[in-house]
């Protein structure tokens, strides 16, 4: 709390990341940090999720090599030529609590970027979904433009039940009705809306692309039809394509591990997850040991 008594806020969040929880956006960032796997034994002191949060989140993490944990920071002051900050203060906890400002050399401190920008991947993820959000309400107010409200105007009682049967048969959706008028009788229909101009199929196209975009950016793979049969090396192929945002924040942060000579890499969580199942989990014998046992028969 500040001395005027109001909760401190990261400037570097943005309320809608620090609330980001429950938003719209929560499910759609958490399939994008959990398709980025950090492990090795520098990275086994932090959470599962917390350096590739940290790194979708705020564009950057730090790695303390005196304590070998994992902090997110805020940079103080000036940078050096390759953009990297000079002193840094890192974040404690949840309530905002920081540490004093740390120089980055002398304390031991490494900069991991997300991005080589600093950028925060999370922001093309929460640009989208704001643009999803607009076009969603641009569809209703167009929906609603299009609705016409039409007066019947004539001048003979005679005419209601005629009219009334007329309306019925509009509710209906029959495309054709009559009016039986009498001589000296008067009917005028009187349109009280505007001329209205639907653009439901631009935004709708808008929003398809938006959604693919959006896709790409958190890992989604859109296969096209369900009942369509592919190969591995198929759904590796579509998987890629729609990971760039990913490979973005894979390769700069093994970069800079490698430069930094940090024991910790990233990798894609399929990836992870597809090199984990062993042939022996799946009931396949490995062909070195087949080879054995059938050199051990033949040797008896």
């Amino acid at each position: 709390m500040t001395r005027e008594g109001r909760r401190w806020i990261d400037p570097c969040t943005r309320e809608a990341l620090a609330g980001v929880k429950g938003g719209e956006a929560a499910a759609l960032l958490s399939i994008l940090i959990n398709n980025i796997q950090v492990f090795g034994r520098d990275a086994d002191s932090a959470p599962p999720t917390f350096i590739a949060k940290t790194l979708v989140l705020r564009g950057a993490a730090a790695y303390d090599t005196v304590s070998g944990e994992w902090f997110a920071f805020n940079a103080v002051g000036e940078t050096t030529r390759e953009g990297l900050p000079l002193r840094v203060k890192l974040i404690l906890d949840g309530r905002g609590r920081m540490s004093p400002a740390m120089d980055v050399k002398r304390d031991g401190i490494r900069i991991f970027p997300a991005t080589p920008m600093f950028s925060a991947p999370a922001w093309e993820v929460i640009r989208r979904v704001d643009t999803l959000a607009y076009i969603q309400n641009a569809i209703g107010q167009n929906v609603d433009a299009l609705r016409q409200i039409a007066a019947v105007v004539y001048n003979d009682k005679t005419l209601t039940a005629s009219i009334q049967k007329a309306e019925a048969d509009r509710a209906a959706g029959k495309s054709t009705t009559s009016v039986y008028a009498p001589m000296g009788s008067e009917v005028k229909l009187l349109n009280f809306s505007p001329d209205a101009k639907s653009n439901i199929p631009d935004l709708m196209a808008v929003y398809t692309q938006t959604l693919e975009e959006l896709d790409a950016a958190t890992g989604r793979a859109t296969l096209g039809e369900k009942n369509e049969r592919r190969i591995t090396d198929e759904v590796t192929v579509i998987e890629n394509a729609a990971s760039s945002t990913i490979d973005v924040v894979i390769d700069t942060f093994n970069r800079y591990a490698k430069w930094y000579g940090v024991d910790a890499m990233a990798a894609r969580g399929s990836e992870v997850r597809r090199n984990a199942v062993q042939p022996e989990a799946a009931g396949e014998v490995p062909p070195e040991d087949v080879s054995r046992e059938t050199e051990g028969e033949e040797t008896e």
